[in-house]
């Protein structure tokens, strides 16, 4: 959507879709990024697959996971 507004011409809402996409992923970093994608994947798929990692990665702590999923705004990655 911010590609499509930018080049639609459509600069603020390219600006206000991108700054809305940067304190996403601020929201994420505050957690090792790829445990914290795969988490939220494993939560919107239902899929416990997706929280498989392979070494040196480790999972996510159960209560690191609950901060992650309540700071995430989950229905804006659907």
């Amino acid at each position: 959507r911010v590609y499509d507004s930018h080049e639609a011409c459509q600069d603020d809402e390219a600006r206000e879709l991108q700054e809305h996409l940067t304190a996403l992923r601020t929201e994420i970093e505050a957690f090792p990024p790829i445990p914290a994608l795969k988490r939220i994947m494993a939560h919107l798929t239902e899929a416990d697959g997706w929280r498989n990692l392979r070494p040196p990665l480790v999972g996510l702590e159960d209560d690191q996971a609950a901060k992650l999923l309540a700071r995430v705004p989950l229905s804006d990655l659907l």
